[in-house]
């Protein structure tokens, strides 16, 4: 038995992509140990730890965790010959699943996390011994301040309840980690709250390292990364000014992709004004999502989904093709003959800028500002259906019925990019299915321990500071 789990993922993680070649994982484990610090030795040695995290990041977006959200909500069905996501999508996990998400989300989770810690540990040693390579360091680390405080947010959203669940947030969360923890340690869970303060802390702290820097490409971290999910952070916080103020900065520096280009900008042809930040897979074999909500794949769009729509000449019925969600879909691919997937341009969004006024126009909503929501949520709509925005009208009598249109789009928008169940559950929501649904579970109400899954047999095992979830 292992005496704790996080700590042999932790150690392994810096070498899951890197020279070892190894598939066993207790090997990878054992290497790592010895070598972490040999390639934390010099600049080459962080440069590739990196490279490594953005490839674990990539892995994460692209695996269960995006599916996930999805699955357990509404928007989306599962085939009645699926086996992928078929636990999760009828409530049935159970700590003992070993290879579904209840395993998956959270290993590779404290993967990546890893990775990043490896990077915050030694990079203060690598600033001494190479001051002139001081600024490269120190934007290498905000990158990993970034991943660390995104991975927390992610993993706390999969095992704890959302951060409203009790009034001062003072429920139990996840382990919230800085450092490598030694191999005899009682890693413990913190809660929800302590875990937010330290996904804020390092956000700011990397917005800070970034400073005035701008990176051109939106498939690296940059500041205005640091800014939006700092926003995303503030808004299921319920701390809806700063939510606002954060949102803000981000629409005045950007704009949104025009409709001529949004279903490319889907389809990863072009990058998108819009695109934030978006994790590039090209040239990477492994495109689970474009599988799994492929023709041939396991999901698809539900009969809610479709019945949200409400104008015929929405652009994002081009998402659409039947009940076929065609949000990660290339046009490429129905070529004769086929390309190398490899080649195909594949790049899960991580932050874009619709979802950035969504946030703010929800913030508006809650302060009770419904002139400035319906400003924002007319910006979206506007794109959407192709009318001037002047055009646009909504009907309203407040703010509670503009957080009804703010719902409505994030479904329309958002659906696909993980962020539906916990929409939800922030909201306080039941989960509730059309009748036709596939799935043995048409509604969950809220509150509900099956909204959030188990802590894994083997942490539980491994790591005798761990308490399980509810069940």
């Amino acid at each position: 038995m292992i005496k704790n789990l996080i700590y042999p993922l932790l150690s392994a993680s810096l070498f899951l992509f890197g020279s070892s070649g190894c598939s066993n994982f207790l090997n990878v484990d054992k290497l790592g140990k010895n070598d972490v610090p040999k390639t934390f030795s010099d600049m080459d040695g962080l440069r590739t730890s990196l490279t490594g995290m953005y490839r674990l990041l990539y892995n994460y977006y692209d695996g269960d965790y995006l599916k996930y959200s999805e699955v357990a909500a509404d928007m989306i069905d599962l085939r009645p010959t699926a086996s992928d996501m078929i636990v999760q999508y009828n409530y049935l996990s159970q700590q003992e699943d070993v290879t579904t998400s209840v395993e998956y989300i959270w290993r590779d989770g404290y993967h990546l996390m890893a990775n990043a810690n490896n990077i915050l540990y030694y990079a203060p040693d690598l600033k001494a011994t190479f001051p002139h390579h001081a600024k490269e360091i120190d934007l290498i680390c905000a990158q990993a301040l970034f991943v660390r405080a995104l991975t927390h947010f992610m993993i706390c959203n999969t095992y704890a309840q959302p951060y409203n669940y009790t009034s001062d947030a003072s429920h139990i969360g996840i382990p919230a980690l800085t450092r490598l923890p030694g191999a005899n340690d009682l890693v413990k869970r913190n809660s929800v709250a302590e875990v937010y303060q330290r996904i804020t802390e390092d956000l700011r702290d990397a917005y800070n390292l970034f400073g005035s820097l701008t990176i051109e490409s939106p498939y690296f971290i940059s500041g205005m990364a640091c800014r939006a999910l700092q926003a995303r952070i503030y808004l299921y916080m319920g701390d809806m000014q700063a939510a606002l103020e954060c949102a803000s900065d981000v629409i005045a520096a950007m704009t949104l992709t025009p409709r001529s280009d949004y279903a490319r900008m889907m389809q990863a042809e072009v990058a998108g004004s819009e695109a934030i930040f978006r994790i590039n897979g090209i040239r990477i074999n492994s495109h689970t999502l474009r599988k799994f909500y492929g023709s041939d794949g396991s999901a698809f769009a539900s009969s809610k989904f479709s019945g949200t729509f409400y104008d015929n000449n929405d652009v994002r019925w081009q998402m659409l093709s039947g009940n076929i969600l065609r949000k990660y879909w290339n046009p490429s691919e129905d070529l004769i003959p086929k390309p190398n997937e490899f080649e195909i341009p594949f790049a899960p969004f991580i932050l874009r800028l619709t979802e950035i006024y969504l946030i703010r126009a929800e913030a508006y909503c809650e302060m009770n500002q419904p002139a400035q929501a319906a400003a924002d949520l007319k910006a979206i709509i506007a794109r959407a259906i192709g009318k001037p925005v002047e055009e646009v009208v909504l009907n309203y009598s407040g703010a509670a019925d503009l957080m009804n249109i703010v719902e409505r789009e994030r479904i329309l928008e958002l659906t696909g990019e993980g962020h539906r169940l916990f929409d939800i559950t922030r909201w306080k929501q039941n989960m509730v299915r059309n009748s036709d649904t596939n799935s043995s579970v048409r509604t969950v109400t809220y509150p509900n321990n099956r909204f959030i899954l188990p802590i894994p047999r083997t942490e539980m095992d491994g790591n005798k500071g761990m308490v399980q979830n509810p069940m």
